[in-house]
């Protein structure tokens, strides 16, 4: 809510600044935890605390300048007279965001890793935070270019019907907000966010935990891994191919159901081949089980395209980042949801079963939601 009726160039630059402060308070939390490890014993406990906090501020910033520029930015300057769900233009202004999201994802990681070793936990640490930082000002500075050669981003929205209120009373306000949103929005955002409640993902700390069990090698997580984002950057191409020719909607449609297909086929699998107990390492089993899981990406990743498509025109310009505040809301439930199962079968690992038919469970409930939107 505060984002709506705040200018957009200071909530970016406010969620930017936030990234900031979160990056170099960290790298002087570890600055005084190498000095204090030695002198005060009880220190590291404190700065722990510390460093979470930093992390929380970083994420509070990557996700108000995410759901500005995806929700907002985005929408007012290639959204335009009501043709948005037929303009290929903005389903490829779209894919290329979600290309470079999906490849800083995979690079970003091994490249942070590189780094480390080659100069240490410190020295690595040290460095991949003033990368970020010089990251956050080149970022803030293009956005600035954007914003200045771009008057529609300057133009002030609509004004809002409530008044302005108290932070908690604007946070409390979000939820009505949403929920009576027209178009059944709420159902739309609703069905993506269930199919964040799973285990099931290539990339997903979980899954790999699991496999890990299981006696597979290294190789061969890395390969499914890799599988994994294959296959999402191939459907994010589908995407955008078919859509040339046909409704977003319908498309986005045929992809969530191939992603709850799918996951229904890796949880058939699971079941029915006695991965949960005796099986170990790559058997046949544990081969199609895994091709399930990486098809599932497919999916996964063109109804992302879609369901963000179909948001930039169906939500007002005056509630989008309410929306896309809410949806992040949502679907970081669904994530702690999946971590609370799993830890609560940690030490029982047979019922990891359980996390599997839960999680094909809520993709399927998703993809009937988006069928009744």
């Amino acid at each position: 809510a505060w984002m709506d009726r705040t200018d957009r160039m200071r909530s970016i630059s406010i969620g930017i600044t936030l990234q900031a402060v979160g990056v170099i308070a960290s790298l002087a939390t570890l600055a005084m935890l190498s000095l204090t490890e030695q002198l005060l014993p009880s220190a590291p406990h404190f700065l722990l605390f510390a460093m979470v906090a930093c992390g929380l501020s970083e994420a509070l910033g990557a996700l108000v300048s995410s759901v500005a520029v995806k929700k907002d930015w985005v929408a007012v300057l290639y959204a335009r007279d009501g043709e948005a769900s037929k303009s290929t233009v903005l389903a490829s202004i779209n894919s290329a965001m979600s290309y470079l999201d999906l490849s800083a994802e995979m690079l970003g990681p091994l490249a942070a890793g590189f780094v480390i070793q080659l100069f240490g936990d410190f020295g690595g640490f040290v460095a991949v935070g003033v990368v970020n930082i010089v990251s956050f000002v080149l970022e803030l500075k293009l956005l600035r270019q954007i914003y200045a050669t771009n008057i529609s981003l300057s133009v002030p929205k609509a004004e809002r019907p409530e008044p302005p209120q108290h932070a908690w009373a604007s946070f409390a306000r979000s939820w009505p907000l949403f929920i009576q949103q027209p178009s059944g929005v709420p159902l739309l955002v609703l069905s993506y966010a269930m199919l964040y409640v799973t285990a099931l993902s290539p990339h997903g700390v979980v899954l790999t935990a699991y496999l890990q069990t299981r006696s597979l090698s290294p190789t061969l997580l890395s390969a499914f891994r890799a599988a994994g984002a294959l296959s999402g950057v191939l459907g994010m191409a589908a995407f955008r191919l078919v859509t040339k020719f046909a409704p977003v909607r319908l498309v986005a449609l045929v992809q969530l159901w191939m992603l709850a297909v799918s996951v229904a086929v890796a949880a058939s699998v699971f079941s029915s081949s006695g991965i949960a107990l005796e099986a170990r390492g790559a058997t046949p089993a544990m081969l199609v089980f895994l091709c399930a899981v990486v098809l599932s990406r497919f999916g996964l990743y063109g109804f992302d395209l879609g369901l963000l498509q179909l948001e930039q025109v169906c939500v007002d310009e005056r509630y989008r980042n309410t929306v896309g505040a809410v949806e992040s809301a949502l679907t970081s439930f669904g994530t702690m949801l999946v971590l609370l199962m799993t830890l609560c079968i940690s030490n029982q690992l047979q019922l990891f079963g359980v996390v599997v038919y839960v999680s094909a469970g809520f993709v399927s409930g998703g993809a009937f939601c988006y069928l009744a939107w």
